[in-house]
């Protein structure tokens, strides 16, 4: 039976530390404290006398003492990396890749949106052969390896990142409020997809995801360990990177899952707002029977009008998939595939440091 490595972090609370032998994935959205965790978990790992690699793909990871830092660029040096520790035969060692996906979204932001679905596919084939080297490394042995991802996909299809953006202008707007079941219907009821592919939900032998609830205190949610699921704890960060813990174990009920999925929603649909304003991508529908754009002044009162009144229950007033692919058959495109109307093809989606 594989030997349980503690961490000393509230990811003990859940399983007792890092099981020997295997790949653990930690995800969730943006800024949710994922490098948090795993600088903790490095800092405190030496106390079981492991050696620690970590590997900083976004340059955020700062030096600590006994802990090997290897910074890499791209995905290439990604690979590099985890081929150069496989040659070296490493025993009792916690490799650390955060984030492993990172690169990945960079690289298939930095083309077209109307190329980005078919550079996903062939760079998701580079996470899987990362993914087996860490195995490699790992498996029937003495080693750890934890790597992070967020979770948000630069490509989907066009009509869906097209609903999308709507929805976000009109959550901005104040027209429509997020809810769990948009959420659900946009991810599939399977968000690892969106964080850089199926390989990373199917490669990994443990997975834990962080949610921000509304207060800014974190839940770590036990999503895939043997023999266990569906258990949490509660905790908040202070400055220093240091935990604390708010009450015991506890199991995520569905109304504070569809809570939480709210939340995050809002998180994904600022992120394709932030993405759309970046890349210049006009947010469409905005407007009916193709009005010009309102001043800012007249805007803000529309706006202001439009907002539902406390306790109000108003429906998002956005398309629905199905409308969206009728409007892309009348155009004469399909909704299935990018087009060329615009560069608004796939997108960044929200919500993975």
């Amino acid at each position: 039976m594989s030997r349980i490595v503690r961490t000393s972090t509230v990811l003990d609370d859940l399983t007792g530390g890092l099981e020997e032998g295997s790949i653990t994935l930690i995800y969730g959205p943006t800024g949710c404290g994922k490098t948090t965790l795993c600088l903790k978990i490095a800092e405190n790992i030496g106390l079981e006398n492991y050696k620690v690699v970590y590997i900083d793909t976004e340059g955020g990871a700062p030096e600590l003492p006994g802990v090997r830092l290897i910074r890499v660029r791209d995905l290439r040096g990604q690979g590099e990396a985890l081929k150069m520790l496989r040659k070296e035969g490493l025993s009792r060692t916690l490799i650390i890749l955060d984030s492993m996906t990172a690169q990945y979204h960079r690289r298939v932001l930095s083309v077209p949106a109307k190329f980005r679905a078919s550079l996903a596919a062939d760079l998701g084939g580079d996470l899987s052969r990362h993914l087996d080297i860490l195995r490699d490394i790992v498996e029937g042995r003495d080693n750890i390896a934890v790597i992070t991802a967020h979770l948000k996909s630069p490509v989907e299809h066009y009509f869906k990142m097209n609903m999308l953006r709507k929805m976000a202008k009109a959550w901005r707007e104040g027209r429509y409020t997020p809810t769990a079941g948009d959420y659900m219907n946009i991810f599939a009821e399977d968000p690892v997809k969106w964080i850089g592919g199926r390989a990373l939900g199917m490669h990994v032998h443990r997975r834990f995801r962080i949610f921000v609830d509304d207060d800014g205190s974190r839940i770590l949610y036990l999503e895939k360990w043997p023999g266990r699921y569906n258990f949490c704890i509660r905790y908040v960060m202070d400055k220093s990177g240091s935990f604390q813990r708010i009450g015991g174990l506890f199991s995520l009920e569905d109304q504070m899952k569809n809570k939480l999925y709210s939340i995050e929603f809002k998180s994904v649909l600022g992120e394709v707002l932030e993405v759309s304003e970046k890349e210049g991508i006009e947010v469409e529908g905005a407007e009916e029977g193709g009005k010009k754009e309102e001043g800012p002044k007249r805007r803000e009162e529309g706006q202001r009008r439009q907002r539902p009144k406390p306790g109000e229950l108003r429906l998002p007033k956005v398309p629905s998939l199905g409308d969206i692919a009728e409007e892309e058959r009348a155009r004469g495109g399909r909704a299935d595939e990018p087009g060329d109307s615009g560069p608004g093809g796939e997108g960044a989606g929200g919500g993975q440091g």
